[in-house]
């Protein structure tokens, strides 16, 4: 008859549309579909020992990978204050944060040179 909508059935569609992340099915949901499921080959189970070596680093890799992100951190922020028009900054200070941290991430590259952030040094 009428496709009119009336404002109750227009506010009851609005809350079907989305559903609540909050119940316990909807949590449920978003672990199943982030979950990660291991790889197996020919029936063998990954050793945890193994998966545990792969995500470890020594000490003084982490060290050196939290040195890089600081000293990327405040390149970044000069570099913002610089593009903003800042006169707190000079191009000096950016020049000097991009030394360092292309001395930080060379360090991190003699420590673990597969890590991402790693640069390693050009052989001559």
């Amino acid at each position: 008859m009428n496709d009119v909508l009336k404002p109750d059935a227009v506010a009851q569609q609005a809350t079907k549309a989305k559903p609540d992340w909050r119940t316990k099915e909807a949590r449920a949901a978003r672990r199943a579909k982030t979950a990660t499921v291991p790889s197996v080959t020919c029936g063998e189970q990954p050793s945890p020992s193994a998966f545990i070596e792969q995500l470890w680093v020594g000490p003084k890799v982490h060290a050196a990978a939290v040195a890089v992100a600081q000293a990327q951190a405040v390149r970044n922020s000069v570099a913002r204050k610089l593009d903003g028009g800042s006169l707190a900054v000079t191009a000096d200070d950016l020049t000097r944060l991009d030394r360092a941290l292309t001395e930080a991430k060379l360090r991190l590259g003699e420590l673990s040179p597969e890590h991402a952030d790693a640069l390693i040094p050009a052989l001559s």
